[in-house]
């Protein structure tokens, strides 16, 4: 869906993503596309920003926080990066499982809550491989671009 901006596409590529999706995933599939985790009216902040990123994303890796965010000086995406440094093949999560644990991320709260999302996101760049961990970290990071709005869901669900 990154690659177009045609409308028909887009909605045709929806529509078969939740034809072969299950009952459970439909909901997470329609927030995640567009970057959220719930409706727009009751807004759940992920409280994820670069300085986080990086750090899940160096221990993840187990590279240097510095060689990171040169990576991403040159790249100008965490997403490109995580996809770069990911080589693993990732351990098939479901749609259900990686919204779970964004929304435990983002509701992450209390003493030690900064550790403790960068420790849940780290785990979970783990478990994908390369290209789910690119498109999965521009999600917190509001850089999904792939310009999904309501009407497109409404048509892609039709």
């Amino acid at each position: 869906m990154e690659k177009t901006t045609k409308r028909l596409e887009m909605t045709a590529t929806l529509a078969q993503l939740f034809k072969d999706a299950s009952a459970d995933d439909i909901a997470p599939i329609i927030y995640l596309t567009q970057e959220r985790l719930g409706p727009a009216f009751a807004p759940i902040d992920f409280g994820i920003g670069d300085a986080l990123a990086a750090q899940a994303l160096a221990k993840a890796t187990g590279k240097d926080i510095d060689a990171i965010k040169k990576q991403f000086k040159t790249k100008g995406d965490y997403g490109i990066v995580a996809q770069k440094l990911l080589t693993n093949k990732g351990n098939t999560l479901t749609i259900k499982q990686v919204y779970d644990r964004l929304m435990e991320i983002a509701t992450a709260s209390g003493e030690g809550t900064v550790e403790k999302k960068t420790s849940l996101l780290s785990d979970l760049l783990q478990k994908l491989s390369g290209k789910e961990a690119r498109y999965l970290l521009r999600i917190p990071l509001g850089q999904l671009r792939l310009g999904v709005g309501d009407p497109t869901v409404m048509e892609g669900l039709s």
